[in-house]
């Protein structure tokens, strides 16, 4: 947590470029980014990065998650790139009920992204996993 906006275009840009690097280095992949933020604030360059995305045949799933107050949920990237959009609430019970349930949730919403995007047989489900960490535009 910041007083200071995290840099979400820049890291939407980073994911793209290694995602079409690779397309090209290893052929067409199923290019899906998937985004884990509390909402955010729709700006010009993330309108701007959206269309660059879905240029590049990138799709954006994006989950809400935790449950804080930001201006606009994750659902713009998920719709302007034909991506799907899921929300994550706690249930606020108890330490360690909290943790299990949001973490089953999490899990759930995680394999059924994986189930719509992979084009291949489930029976060998290979997995591409790389996570970009951004906190600030300096």
């Amino acid at each position: 947590e910041s007083t200071q906006p995290g840099c979400l275009h820049c890291s939407l840009k980073v994911a793209m470029d290694m995602l079409t690097e690779r397309t090209k280095n290893s052929g067409p992949a199923n290019n899906v980014i998937v985004v884990i933020a509390p909402g955010m604030t729709i700006t010009d360059q993330i309108r701007t990065i959206a269309k660059e995305v879905k240029k590049n045949q990138i799709k954006i799933a994006t989950i809400n998650y935790p449950d804080i107050v930001r201006p606009n949920t994750l659902r713009l990237l998920a719709e302007e790139t034909n991506g799907v959009d899921y929300t994550i609430f706690e249930k606020k019970l108890n330490v360690d009920s909290t943790m299990l349930t949001t973490y089953f949730e999490l899990h759930n919403v995680l394999y059924n992204i994986v189930q719509k995007f992979y084009s291949g047989s489930q029976a060998d489900l290979p997995m591409e996993v790389r996570i970009i960490y951004f906190s600030f535009c300096l």
